[in-house]
């Protein structure tokens, strides 16, 4: 199937782009999009039968977590179940930004396949199209790279590979993402007021710690 490709700008998706992409996630599609640090599959968080399609796209196992993407910090609360006042500053400080932050699963959600992980994994991208397609979808999505497993994360659209591109129901082609870095990946324990760095990307460590030590 030849892949259904459309250029947006780097900082906006038009309206009507917009309409196209919204109705095919919140109809269970799976989009292929640029973030600002590598491209990426999106597809609703509550539509489990997308959720392991995007599995299937990427040739990985299903019971591994992928993230949440959200377009604002209250959604993160709700989603892990945490109310912690300290915890909202830290996310109302680091967010919007390339980061990924760990949180443990506090409640149970009324989508099953995400009750099989302990930890949450939410980003809120410093990005406008990211962010325009959450809310064009009216739920959080989740965001994974565009790679199959165990390769690398595709900085720009001619590095997905084109047995990926075939499986998508439309790709936003937004030039090269601009960082080109993976987002920093952090684990926060709420209770101990700790965390611990998983994976360097693009926000410096430096700047988690001056927003951690806010909190």
């Amino acid at each position: 199937m030849t892949p259904f490709i459309v250029k947006i700008a780097q900082d906006e998706i038009p309206q009507d782009v917009l309409q196209q992409a919204g109705a095919i996630l919140r109809g269970g599609g799976v989009l292929l999009h640029p973030t600002e640090t590598v491209y990426g599959l999106a597809a609703r968080w509550d539509r489990e039968d997308a959720l392991h399609r995007i599995a299937r796209i990427k040739q990985r196992p299903p019971n591994q977590p992928l993230t949440l993407m959200v377009a604002r910090v209250e959604a993160i609360l709700q989603l892990s179940g945490w109310e912690d006042g300290r915890l909202r500053r830290f996310l109302q400080a680091a967010f919007p930004a390339p980061l990924t932050v760990l949180l443990p699963r506090k409640r149970t959600l009324p989508i099953l396949y995400w009750n099989q992980f302990p930890l949450l994994g939410f980003r809120l991208p410093a990005h406008r199209p990211s962010l325009q397609l959450v809310q064009a979808a009216g739920q959080p999505l989740v965001t994974t790279s565009a790679n199959l497993s165990g390769q690398a994360p595709p900085k720009a659209l001619p590095e997905v590979p084109d047995s990926l591109k075939d499986q998508v129901d439309l790709v936003l082609d937004g030039g090269p993402c601009l960082l080109q870095v993976p987002s920093t990946i952090i684990q926060i324990d709420p209770q101990r007021w700790s965390y611990q760095l998983v994976r360097r990307g693009a926000l410096a460590a430096e700047e988690i710690n001056r927003f951690f030590e806010q909190g």
